[in-house]
């Protein structure tokens, strides 16, 4: 028996064709509207796949997966697609990458029998992607904090927010839709802190423009937000969470003028030529002088063990932070 009819074995329920859907939900002994619902589902098919650009567009989405789909006809196309992603959705470019990764040499733990779940898959290409950021990108951050174990740092730039924030599904990533990133880095303080022993990652948003106050929130690497006792971080971090809450400096005001348009034309943000107009009103007016963080940012941080008690909440309410539940 090959490897792949063991897998077939050992996982029945990816078995299952239309044919199989079907019989489940006929309710006669000979099976009698199995051919019916066969001509619905063929007649639908085709509806789909005539309407304009559809079929290219599930090839696209599935060059993005890298998946092979030589020699298969459009409704197996079809197919596919809806299976990878009502499965395992976005997840499904993780693990391609995890594979690029591994396969180029950059994974430590290339036992691929080993994980168990997506998280562990995200922390490993977390910690194999930071160590492929070239100096280029590093001069495109803002380094808040770094020690053998955490580094925090403000992206100035969409290609070194999906490179520090790569394997997450966060907006602030989204290749296909960098507007995201534009309005955020436009509106506010956006932090990554990633573990550089683990490749687990948070990030910290402070919202400063158009409010009276900071809305402090932290996000996981899948795109959920979290309370702060909920951040597996090391305590000693406290400060430098705080000082960033706090700050009143948004992420594109670390930028000059001209670093900042690069920046906003490079999302679609303004358009080249019309570097005064901005497309999305909602944006934040752009400081054409950047900012010096050592003026309100320390260097020298107490160290600590693990310890995320209530005296870290009793720190946070100094500064008035108001710490988000999770809804």
């Amino acid at each position: 028996m090959s490897r792949i009819d063991d897998l077939k074995k050992q996982n029945p329920h990816f078995n299952l064709t239309y044919i199989d859907l079907f019989k489940r939900i006929d309710t006669s002994k000979t099976g009698k509207y199995i051919p019916l619902m066969s001509v619905i589902a063929n007649e639908l098919y085709k509806r789909r796949i005539s309407d304009y650009n559809y079929n290219d567009d599930l090839k696209l989405r599935l060059d993005r997966i890298g998946f092979n789909y030589d020699n298969l006809n459009n409704y197996e196309i079809m197919t596919s697609l809806y299976m990878l992603e009502h499965i395992m959705g976005q997840d499904m470019e993780l693990v391609k990458s995890f594979i690029e990764l591994n396969e180029r040499g950059f994974i430590e733990n290339k036992d691929v029998l080993s994980y168990k779940d997506i998280s562990q898959i995200r922390n490993e290409i977390s910690k194999s992607e930071l160590k492929l950021c070239s100096k280029e990108l590093e001069s495109q951050v803002k380094k808040e904090f770094e020690n053998e174990t955490w580094i925090g740092v403000r992206p100035l730039s969409f290609e070194a927010s999906s490179k520090y924030g790569s394997s997450t599904k966060w907006c602030t990533t989204y290749k296909q839709e960098k507007e995201y990133f534009a309005k955020y880095f436009s509106r506010g303080v956006l932090v990554y802190f990633i573990n550089k022993v683990t490749g687990y990652k948070f990030a910290l948003y402070s919202e400063v423009y158009g409010t009276s106050s900071n809305d402090i929130t932290f996000w996981s690497a899948d795109d959920n937000r979290m309370d702060f006792l909920q951040l597996d971080i090391d305590s000693y971090l406290l400060p430098v969470i705080k000082n960033l809450a706090n700050s009143k400096v948004r992420n594109s005001e670390l930028l000059s003028k001209q670093e900042l348009d690069k920046v906003l034309i490079d999302c679609n943000y303004i358009s080249e030529g019309k570097r005064n107009i901005r497309i999305d009103l909602d944006i934040a007016p752009p400081t054409p002088e950047p900012y010096n963080h050592n003026e309100y940012l320390g260097n020298d941080y107490p160290t600590a063990t693990r310890e995320i008690q209530e005296d870290l909440v009793s720190e946070l309410q100094l500064i008035q932070m108001t710490i988000p539940t999770r809804g």
